[in-house]
């Protein structure tokens, strides 16, 4: 009976946490959740199994090993999401500089991304994303302080390992990104994007005025993402120092967006490439 108190603790436990993280900013899993209950079946059997001992002192001690080493389990996604929460918030209007593993967590993609040393060498990290020879591999931004009204300008720096430029499409969007959605729904800009640091800058009144029918509602940002469409071979995407400008670099500095709108590329999930004014390599 112990031992189904034990599991059926664990298991509730479990989903109490995963159910708590989406007030944190955070997703729940079924994955998760799944390994919290396999990892109570597993202790239990490793009780049962020195149960018939006779040693009741040990029998304490393995119950409390056990239950102390789930319960880790349990918190600790939580823990960081919160963490990561909270250094996201004092760091804004930064959204990313992956100066924390953490950072890696507000990020989305189908396919594998981490946090590496700047590929040129220079000072600092970047995430960097593989895009698959797929339909529109990328990655999203998805947790980070919403409100954007306060700031003139999202600035990022952008590479892709190509011999040539690659067309990749900047989407941002107040819904969760769904490229279900009609591309005038939403705002997109496409960069023919080198293997070089380009610092790319997007004036905030563009971003409001994206969407055809609509203004983009910047007090509530919801999803911020880079994409490409269907890369011949895979390839890598980095991005850095993610954030929000009151005002703008230096003329020449940056590769900006006017509002001259053209008519999207067939098949296209986004809304429409905007014309680019001008282009730099970082220093």
């Amino acid at each position: 009976r112990l031992l189904v108190l034990g599991v059926a603790g664990s298991v509730l436990a479990g989903g109490a946490i995963e159910w708590l993280q989406q007030f944190a900013g955070r997703e729940s899993s079924w994955s998760d959740l799944r390994l919290d209950v396999l990892g109570a079946v597993l202790a239990a059997a490793w009780f049962g199994a020195v149960a018939g001992t006779g040693q009741w002192w040990l029998r304490r001690a393995v119950i409390a090993t056990v239950l102390s080493v789930l319960m880790l389990l349990d918190v600790r996604p939580l823990l960081i999401a919160l963490i990561d929460e909270y250094n996201a918030r004092r760091a804004f209007p930064v959204l990313a500089d992956f100066s924390s593993p953490y950072e890696l967590g507000r990020w989305a993609s189908e396919y594998p991304m981490e946090i590496v040393p700047s590929p040129d060498g220079s000072p600092g990290n970047a995430v960097r994303a593989m895009l698959a020879p797929a339909a529109w591999p990328g990655l999203y931004l998805r947790h980070f302080p919403r409100d954007w009204s306060s700031y003139a300008f999202l600035r990022f720096r952008i590479l892709v390992s190509s011999d040539t430029p690659v067309p990749v499409t900047c989407m941002i969007d107040d819904v969760a990104t769904d490229l279900r959605r009609p591309y005038f729904e939403r705002f997109n800009i496409r960069l023919d994007v080198e293997a070089r640091w380009q610092l790319v800058e997007l004036p905030m009144a563009l971003i409001r005025d994206g969407p055809r029918d609509r203004q983009l509602d910047v007090r509530n940002i919801a999803a911020f993402g880079c994409i490409a469409m269907r890369p011949d071979r895979p390839l890598d995407l980095y991005l850095r120092d993610v954030a929000l400008a009151s005002a703008s670099v230096a003329p020449g500095d940056a590769l900006r967006a006017s509002g001259q709108q053209q008519a999207p590329p067939p098949g296209a999930p986004g809304q429409a490439s905007l014309r680019q004014e001008r282009i730099g390599a970082m220093d």
